[in-house]
């Protein structure tokens, strides 16, 4: 039993080593503070980058000196808006915040409300509420799959575990830690099982590949897979343009891929498979950093 529990929980640290790695925030370009007592806390934050597994956003309308970032503060994970120059102090668990909230261990994004006032003397009511801008594709358009529920629509529905969600119905295009961070196309309400699984990708590009998808196995899809095509707010459809970003490495775990033409790195997955990790981007999209 013991072996059993120790490879578990290698496991579920291995997935969230490349929860870590490969989701970035990408989809959520903004967060426009609004309402906080703290007159400088208030105005648009852009995510410059990563930290802590989480993206960390720059108030531009102070000079970036303010920050949204999240940290593992005790009693659970929370998300502070601090000043820059107080990070540090923050994640000793000093109380130099001006705002505060707490989330749970798959938040990569903040929440938009239930903000509290900083424990410290930095902060003051009201609490700020947030609101998110998005990024890449407002929907994308599925066609020529074999099962009729792989086919359709999807529109952008704010973000699930970090990464951009579109719905079409009961039918969801996402990523999530509870698909080793694949794009799928699914039941919304199965998530954690493989029936009502449609159709996946073997990538964990920041957004959905428009080609590439194949039937899930023991799920409910069946050839042919769907093309995606996806398309801004007007309707047009988008060219994505790679850029090629520096490879990421796990060690023991990540090869490079063999095959020249595929710019990707590899890791095995516990039950679905083997996923890509893509060292391409699109370039709408502002690559992280990690700070």
């Amino acid at each position: 039993m013991g072996s059993a529990c120790s490879q578990a929980t290698g496991q579920a640290a291995h997935l969230e080593h490349i929860g870590d790695l490969v989701v970035t925030g990408a989809g959520l370009a903004a967060i426009v503070v609004q309402g906080a007592g703290v007159e400088k806390c208030n105005g648009t934050y852009t995510r410059v980058g990563v930290r802590h597994g989480a993206p960390v956003f720059r108030n531009q309308s102070c000079g970036g000196d303010i920050w949204i970032c999240r940290t593992h503060a005790n009693p659970a994970p929370c998300w502070f808006i601090v000043d820059r120059d107080k990070v540090e102090q923050v994640l000793d668990n000093d109380a130099s915040d001006y705002y505060h909230v707490y989330s749970d261990e798959e938040s990569k994004t903040p929440p938009t409300l239930d903000w509290e006032v900083g424990t410290g003397s930095f902060g003051a009511g009201p609490v700020p509420s947030l609101q998110f801008v998005d990024e890449g594709p407002a929907r994308f358009v599925a066609a020529g799959a074999g099962s009729v529920d792989g086919n359709g629509t999807f529109e952008r529905d704010g973000m699930l575990e970090g990464s951009p969600l579109y719905k079409n119905g009961r039918v969801w295009l996402y990523r999530s830690s509870a698909n080793n961070y694949r794009w799928m196309i699914g039941d919304k309400d199965k998530i954690l099982d493989d029936a009502g699984d449609l159709y996946a990708t073997n990538n964990a590009l920041e957004f959905p590949p428009g080609h590439g998808w194949e039937p899930v196995e023991n799920g409910d899809g069946v050839l042919p897979a769907p093309t995606l095509t996806p398309l801004n707010a007007a309707g047009e459809p988008l060219t994505q343009a790679w850029v090629t970003l520096q490879p990421i490495h796990v060690a023991g775990t990540v090869v490079v891929s063999s095959t020249p033409r595929r710019d990707a790195l590899r890791y095995p997955t516990s039950h679905k498979g083997t996923q890509t990790v893509a060292r391409r981007e699109p370039r709408c999209v502002v690559s992280s950093r990690i700070l």
